[in-house]
């Protein structure tokens, strides 16, 4: 097995956020309750109160709801990657420098034939769109039953932008390498269909693992895969 790095997850705190967030809106639902029935608080402001508290508790509980899908989706995403051989070494959570100021990676794998970005995504539903395209289109069925269709980020974008911080990030230190990456969309009820260039991108786990084992396009020689873990070491959130 390979051996994993983890660094603090943005979106665990994100969503542990989420969930106190509502408990409060809760709570204080439960304060005008109290209110109404021991002071006689006037009840078209414990309604009106707790109406608002309602509505704010049920918000941060659907985002939390969504945040903890894709914590889930990236700690799948890691175990797979676990299973990768010995000669590989795992990073959970980075933050990268870049042009713009620090890029937050999900996961970075280290090998003896090279360096990948994995771009972990959670959506549901059939993808579909020209892999060059700045938007894609996730068509998936609703709660109610009905089939309808959002426009959502295209991913290898933002894999792109990635992989250019993280390639001149290691270069600043002398190691002549060439970063690759892919994303992968980890929900099992997820399809991908892209038009154009879509090498980058997949919803399978074995291709994932597939493309990662048997890439030639960067050996890296023993000294230049030691600095790239220890400077990745580094960037662990």
């Amino acid at each position: 097995m390979s051996k994993v790095y983890n660094g603090k997850s943005k979106l665990k705190k994100d969503r542990n956020i989420k969930l106190l967030k509502a408990i409060l809106g809760f709570l204080v639902i439960g304060f005008m309750t109290f209110l109404f029935i021991r002071i006689d608080l006037k009840w078209y402001i414990a309604l009106s109160v707790s109406g608002v508290s309602f509505i704010y508790s049920s918000y941060n509980i659907k985002r939390y709801r969504i945040i903890s899908s894709g914590v889930n989706g990236e700690n799948d995403v890691r175990r797979l990657l676990k299973s990768l051989p010995s000669n590989y070494t795992v990073f959970n959570n980075l933050l990268v420098p870049s042009a713009t100021g620090r890029r937050e990676l999900d996961l970075v794998v280290v090998g003896d034939n090279g360096i990948f970005v994995v771009e972990v995504k959670n959506h549901k539903g059939v993808i579909t769109g020209n892999a060059a395209s700045k938007t894609l289109t996730q068509n998936k069925r609703g709660q109610n039953g009905g089939d309808y269709s959002k426009p959502i980020d295209n991913p290898l974008i933002q894999l792109k932008s990635q992989m250019a911080a993280l390639g001149t990030a290691v270069r600043k230190k002398g190691i002549q390498a060439y970063v690759d990456g892919m994303v992968y969309f980890c929900n099992e009820d997820c399809t991908v269909r892209l038009s154009g260039d879509a090498c980058n991108v997949t919803d399978s786990e074995d291709v994932l693992i597939k493309y990662i084992k048997s890439s030639t396009k960067n050996k890296l020689s023993r000294k230049d895969k030691e600095n790239t873990e220890n400077l990745l070491k580094g960037y662990l959130q």
